[in-house]
């Protein structure tokens, strides 16, 4: 009934035209991570009824960030014919997301798509799901082991985005009415003291002088260069989602090593 399709992976949700013979109907519900233990029956080849496999889950990994790394138990593989099937955690029976890809060259290492970046693609869903990650929770999340650089967008109204931050930002500026140059210069600065991977809070973003170059030239770069950036918005806006959101080249190719290891296999 409805679909997405983007780099990460494809999505369909299947309006049945009969009830499904389940006793108990599946709970979505967002991950934890690190650590978490999960379970998912595939149907590999020469394996008719299906194979169960565990797995722990890693941090978040794969074109975009939208990915969710699992590292199976040894002598068991997440591998074709798993494509698809649902990740249940293992102590709650909840689904947390689906199996999207698999690594060949190391045995044991796969992907899912979390029930987060599921609802993101097909919003219809979000109604079923259990629970809704609070600012805080999310937050922590964006900035645990193992995380990548990216960009967070968080609708603000008129409150500063940085008094909800469960620590401070290491550079933290309100750039309303503050054009590109100053801005850069600004960055440029905190990268001259620290070349490592930092963090960035902009608030107002969508007030400053020029919001979509801010965005473009120096909000996108910093997180294309692995650091982590949240972005404040007073409204909210697609335009300055969808740059923010735009995949970069090394992303682009970051997939087309993933389509091009599956097509080996």
């Amino acid at each position: 009934r409805w679909g997405s399709w983007t780099p990460s992976g494809g999505l369909a949700l299947l309006d049945l035209g009969a009830a499904a013979p389940l006793g108990r109907r599946p709970v979505l519900r967002r991950p934890s991570l690190w650590g978490r233990e999960v379970y998912t029956r595939g149907f590999p080849s020469l394996l008719d009824d299906g194979l169960w496999v565990r797995a722990r889950l890693g941090g978040r990994a794969g074109p975009g960030g939208e990915w969710i790394q699992m590292d199976a138990e040894p002598y068991r593989e997440i591998r074709r014919g798993f494509s698809g099937a649902p990740v249940v955690d293992g102590r709650t029976g909840d689904v947390l997301g689906v199996v999207v890809s698999e690594f060949p060259g190391l045995a044991g290492l796969a992907w899912m798509i979390p029930v987060e970046t599921i609802v993101h693609h097909l919003p219809a869903l979000a109604g079923m799901v259990a629970d809704s990650p609070s600012f805080a929770d999310q937050i922590r999340e964006f900035f645990g082991p193992g995380r990548s650089g990216g960009a967070m967008v968080v609708v603000t109204g008129d409150a500063p985005v940085s008094t909800s931050l469960t620590q401070p930002a290491q550079n933290e500026e309100d750039v309303s009415g503050k054009t590109v140059a100053e801005v850069s210069r600004r960055v440029h600065h905190a990268l001259e003291r620290h070349s490592e991977r930092q963090m960035f809070v902009f608030d107002a973003v969508d007030a400053a002088d020029d919001p979509e170059t801010l965005a473009q030239e120096v909000i996108r770069p910093l997180t294309e260069a692995g650091h982590q950036v949240i972005t404040g918005l007073r409204q909210e806006s697609s335009r300055l989602r969808r740059i923010l959101d735009q995949p970069s080249m090394a992303r682009r190719l970051e997939v087309l090593d993933v389509r091009i290891g599956e097509a080996r296999v």
